[in-house]
């Protein structure tokens, strides 16, 4: 008991903190190349060969609301009370370059709704083919249905917004084409959205321009449409923990631009992340995509994105400055325990509208019934984050593997 008091205190005295970790939104493993993943793990014990894999990763949760009156709507939260999110993924290799992946989600998101008046399972299925583009130094790679998580640009437009469509791809050395169609998730529009992004240098320098095919909606004055956007995107790597990225974008109405930085600290025990950012969306930019942002899936692992996102600036204007940060610590106190603090601020600063400022904490405890993993505190896909909700609350989380 003394040492889980100590374990709180110096939780409570670090300092503004935060690393995406393996809370909702960073579960180990993805839907695609499970083999590799699987490879590298070798506390799986689910059966694999060159030819079939599998993993399962569950996280059994009950959030606890620390002051109800922040909002009276919490309940309609379907994760608002104890409950589970399971994420099973196979993967059969017919041949060597052809993958097919399945992922199941049976969740439960609260008790409170009933024995199993809330039970379901997500299904989502993809396919991909990777090979040499006729016998050159090229190569390709194609995917279909179930893309998870895309990000278009640098994210001042689609910001990790779970997607299903289409994605083919073209390699060669550092250099890279990728021109993804987005049919269902992106964009809450009756028409598809298509991101062309040329990368060089491992992606360090991006070009690219995003549009939506067709009229967005219809109104008093005609059909809207979004307008075709621009981009620019860099990264620049300063030290061997933080890296600085920046967006341009530009379309026949306004400008937009980003100017952001990740800071990550890793450890056997520790983890930290910190970014902080600013944005800028000139009047117009967002056209016809005003009011068709908000999400349409609300998966438990989308709870923990990032609040600052165009999918919550654009729901009031397209004419905002924005400065904010994010910051989340994780600290593995004992061998099967760990405990989080994610933290994240801000401004809506909008130039036709009240100024929205937001706070938002989550703290929690999560406990590996297996012995933990470094995957278990980290993911690629920190850099962004959109969260359809977020409520103070402190979570207790059961993870685990297999």
């Amino acid at each position: 008991m003394r040492n889980f008091v100590r374990a709180m205190i110096l939780l409570s005295i670090i300092p503004f903190a935060t690393f995406a970790a393996n809370f909702p939104g960073a579960f180990p493993t993805r839907n695609e190349k499970l083999r590799e993943q699987v490879a590298q793990d070798p506390d799986r014990i689910l059966p694999k060969t060159n030819y079939f894999s599998a993993a399962v990763d569950a996280d059994f949760f009950k959030p606890a609301y620390v002051e109800r009156k922040i909002s009276e709507r919490y309940s309609a939260n379907p994760y608002h009370g104890n409950g589970y999110w399971i994420e099973s993924r196979f993967e059969r290799v017919p041949i060597e370059s052809i993958r097919l992946n399945v992922k199941l989600i049976p969740w439960f998101g609260s008790s409170s709704f009933g024995y199993s008046a809330r039970s379901q399972l997500f299904s989502l299925a993809a396919g991909s083919w990777e090979d040499q583009l006729f016998r050159s130094d090229w190569k390709f790679r194609f995917r279909a249905s179930d893309l998870e998580l895309q990000t278009f640009g640098g994210g001042l437009i689609i910001q990790d917004r779970p997607v299903n469509g289409g994605r083919i791809e073209f390699v060669h050395g550092d250099i890279f084409l990728r021109f993804t169609v987005d049919g269902t998730g992106g964009l809450t529009t009756p028409s598809d959205t298509y991101d062309h992004h040329i990368g060089l240098f491992h992606d360090r320098l991006g070009v690219g321009v995003i549009w939506v095919e067709g009229a967005v909606n219809e109104s008093q004055y005609g059909p809207q449409h979004a307008p075709k956007t621009a981009y620019l995107t860099g990264k620049i790597p300063l030290g061997r923990s933080t890296i600085l990225s920046s967006e341009i974008d530009g379309n026949q109405y306004a400008p937009a631009f980003q100017i952001s930085s990740v800071t990550k600290i890793d450890n056997e025990r520790f983890h930290f992340s910190a970014r902080p950012e600013l944005r800028y969306y000139g009047k117009g930019f967002a056209g016809g995509w005003r009011g068709h942002t908000q999400q349409v899936y609300t998966g438990y692992d989308l709870q923990s994105l990032s609040y600052t996102n165009a999918i919550n600036i654009f729901r009031t204007s397209d004419a905002a400055f924005v400065p904010a940060a994010r910051m989340i610590t994780e600290w593995q106190a004992f061998l099967t325990f760990s405990f989080y603090l994610d933290q994240e601020g801000g401004q809506f600063d909008f130039r036709d509208a009240p100024r929205e400022n937001y706070y938002f904490w989550d703290a929690g405890i999560r406990a590996f019934p297996t012995l933990p993993r470094q995957d278990y505190a980290t993911t690629d896909a920190e850099e962004n984050k959109p969260r359809f909700t977020k409520q103070l609350q402190f979570v207790v989380t059961l993870h685990s593997s297999f």
